[in-house]
């Protein structure tokens, strides 16, 4: 994976369990030179935990500065399709949909919340298997 297009937050591990290592990140100046800044969670946060399932767990001790990464470039991509896309698709298609079939333009604005809200809904469901794919790298 080439380095110009990881995207890296250094952290500290909080906490370890068997096979898990809890990183909080402090989002800082590096978000100000990334390219995906304007959409990256991270960067509207100051401080975020981030879980990252690893078979070398043990070898993390709390308070050791370390750097996560995603595993693959596209996860993120992947990651903002389905949080920022995909939403707004659903939005403008259930506005749009409705606004066609003769409802009125308050009812429709209202169902085209709730089209999102029942997305938003049905990701969270998923959450477990979605977590499944979007894979982190820990390092020291």
């Amino acid at each position: 994976m080439n380095s110009a297009e990881t995207i890296k937050h250094s952290g500290e591990v909080i906490g370890v369990e068997a096979t898990t290592v809890y990183v909080k990140m402090s989002v800082g100046s590096a978000c100000g030179s990334c390219r995906a800044r304007m959409v990256c969670g991270a960067a509207e946060v100051a401080e975020k935990v981030v879980e990252v399932r690893t078979s070398e767990a043990q070898t993390f001790h709390v308070g050791d500065k370390v750097e996560v990464a995603l595993q693959s470039h596209s996860m993120g991509v992947k990651s903002v399709v389905a949080a920022y896309v995909i939403p707004l698709f659903v939005l403008c298609g259930v506005l749009f949909g409705a606004v066609s079939a003769g409802v009125s333009e308050g009812l429709s604005a209202l169902l085209s919340l709730c089209g999102v809200a029942l997305y938003y809904g049905v990701l969270y469901l998923l959450r477990n298997k979605i977590g499944k794919e979007i894979k982190f790298i820990i390092t020291k």
